[in-house]
């Protein structure tokens, strides 16, 4: 089942966000942030998890830009 993210989730969702970490696969960032940073820097209509058995299995969320060091200067 996919259905808006909520707050409750974000211990989950920061697992698997570390495993992206961990496995270099997903993210251009180095550490997960907490949930504040990761909340001011996320649309809050655009948030997502994927559930299965009752347990968050994934999760996508959209951001209007990046503060990424790597983008500065990049125009969209």
């Amino acid at each position: 089942m996919i259905r808006e993210m909520k707050k409750t989730d974000w211990d989950r969702v920061s697992e698997i966000y570390q495993q992206a970490l961990s496995e270099g696969t997903s993210t251009f960032n180095t550490v997960c942030p907490d949930y504040k940073e990761w909340d001011n820097n996320h649309i809050k209509e655009c948030r997502y998890v994927a559930e299965m058995d009752g347990m968050v299995v994934g999760w996508i969320a959209i951001s209007p830009t990046s503060s990424r060091e790597a983008y500065k200067g990049i125009l969209i």
